[in-house]
């Protein structure tokens, strides 16, 4: 390994370190969300701007087009 390559990944490796997460729900238009899944044809439950899942498993089960394989 080059002595930029050791400098670079002792840089590297001193970053602190971030939580990076993104964003899905909410992130596109709904009339492109129709498009896509018709099944939505009024706005999910979900984006009610009052609305909590109950957990990781009721996420996944109210938005079923983040598991679709297309």
């Amino acid at each position: 390994m080059s002595p930029e390559s050791v400098a670079l990944r002792a840089f590297v490796d001193a970053l602190l370190m971030t939580e990076t997460h993104l964003h899905l729900e909410g992130t596109l238009p709904l009339e492109l969300l129709q498009q896509v899944w018709p099944e939505f044809a009024q706005p999910p439950a979900s984006w009610a701007w009052d609305f909590k899942f109950r957990d990781f498993g009721h996420f996944e089960a109210e938005l079923p087009f983040l598991s679709a394989t297309e």
